[in-house]
């Protein structure tokens, strides 16, 4: 087994956090004073976070099957790993005619931009990408 000293590693007051990740998401959010885009903050979404979410995107299809909604989970996902700007704030939602943290990430970013975002909070949170592990493979 693991030594003590080892295992010791593994708890969580021991764990290297990953903290906040900034990141441009789009060049059309520009700071008023510098003149730059504002990233957005990110962070790392847990494995048990990821399953709520997961759990949650779940619906009835026409066979009464239960069924995986990829978009809902992730319009989920992607406001869940974003800190700022804050997608809960009330005044923000009714500038975009929206009720909820989901809606306002789908219709505040274009496609390309969602994209973008989703790609860095699955690399933020240990995802690997399909380009990644093709480079991991020849190496």
């Amino acid at each position: 087994g693991i030594k003590l000293s080892k295992l010791r590693a593994f708890f969580k007051e021991n764990i290297k956090a990953i903290g906040e990740v900034k990141f441009v998401v789009s060049k059309r959010f520009i700071d008023e004073e510098t003149g730059e885009p504002i990233p957005f903050k990110l962070i790392a979404i847990s494995a048990r976070r990821d399953g709520e979410l997961r759990e949650n995107c779940y619906r009835m299809n026409k066979f009464n099957q239960p069924e995986f909604d990829a978009e809902k989970y992730m319009r989920n996902f992607a406001a869940a790993g974003v800190v700022e700007p804050d997608l809960r704030n009330q005044e923000l939602q009714d500038n975009y005619g929206v009720k909820s943290a989901e809606d306002l990430i789908s219709i505040m970013l274009t496609a390309g931009e969602f994209n973008s975002l989703t790609a860095k909070l699955q690399e933020i949170g240990g995802f690997k990408t399909p380009q990644k592990m093709v480079e991991e493979a020849k190496n």
